[in-house]
């Protein structure tokens, strides 16, 4: 009798023991999707990854819209997530450890400048581990996997794409532009220096960095109400190419401009934007038939919001 008195406090302690870690595993549920809990743990985890991620904490107001829009993003991600499951939809494990390596890296270099310790310390702080980065990596990755099975099949041709095309000829126009170089000062007395260098045939560029203007002043193409500054956008369109314009005086600095070609505008034919344009088309088609697969997958869920 003792023997099996002692065995039921055995089983009884691991039930008990059974009944604490299942506790433990869930905690307190922001929502479920058709039975799978997304917890509080689960919620706050995404947060801190978002925080991390942007560098930027969120705190009042910020906090609360970001923390209804995250779950709201969690819900429909668990809806896509099990449909994926059904359909059998596999991740290619060498893409995941790629885009894991990727991840890490942007973080390390571009997040935290390269300081290894600052990263481990600032991932502890948002009480994230390296698993939990890679975890939400393969639900982002199997969210982008069903995507490009749902629409696999969508398709356009050559008569839709030109529909669209002549429906919206005034969407392919290149407006007249020019390529411009600028040297811009703070002061008369460097304008007029840079001025007498270029006189004496020194190189633009050249000129450009002696007195610390990026890039040896190259602008790239410009266009009319582009950014310039009005004084600069006149002289910059009236200059012929290969002319170097005298100092022109903005309200703000002092300005020497070359331009070195000028485009005049120019209505792109169907040929040209054609492979372009069957992209854009495609894409877009894709996305609507994806969201509207989204929202009758979420009416058919049984969807608990409990926060």
């Amino acid at each position: 009798m003792r023997r099996i008195q002692g065995l039921y406090a055995v089983l009884a302690l691991i039930l008990a023991s059974m009944l604490f870690v299942s506790g433990c595993n869930q905690g307190p549920r922001a929502a479920s999707v058709n039975g799978t809990p997304i917890t509080m743990q689960d919620l706050e985890k995404r947060i801190a990854y978002f925080e991390l991620i942007y560098g930027h904490q969120l705190k009042g107001t910020d906090y609360q819209n970001a923390r209804g829009q995250i779950l709201d993003t969690m819900i429909d991600e668990q809806v896509l997530i099990q449909e994926a499951k059904k359909r059998g939809v596999k991740l290619n494990e060498k893409e995941v450890d790629k885009q894991y390596k990727e991840m890490l890296t942007y973080l390390q270099k571009d997040v935290f400048k390269g300081d290894k310790a600052k990263y481990k310390a600032g991932l502890t702080k948002a009480g994230l581990t390296e698993a939990d980065l890679k975890d939400i990596l393969v639900k982002m990755m199997t969210q982008r996997a069903l995507f490009e099975n749902v629409t696999k099949d969508v398709k356009t041709d050559n008569a839709e794409v030109k529909k669209i095309y002549d429906e919206n000829k005034e969407r392919f126009i290149q407006p007249e532009r020019v390529r411009l170089l600028e040297i811009k000062v703070n002061s008369l007395a460097e304008a007029k220096k840079a001025a007498e260098a270029l006189q004496e045939g020194k190189d633009f560029a050249e000129v450009a960095k002696q007195f610390k203007v990026k890039d040896g002043g190259d602008r790239g193409y410009v266009t009319r109400k582009g950014g310039l500054v009005q004084e600069v956008e006149d002289v910059a369109f009236s200059l012929k190419v290969g002319d170097i314009s005298p100092i022109v005086k903005s309200h703000y600095a002092f300005h020497i401009l070359k331009v070195t070609d000028h485009q005049a505008e120019k209505q792109f034919t169907f040929e040209e934007v054609k492979d372009d344009l069957t992209k854009q088309v495609i894409d877009a088609k894709k996305r609507q038939k994806f969201d509207e697969f989204r929202v009758d997958l979420n009416r058919k869920s049984k969807i608990i919001r409990e926060e």
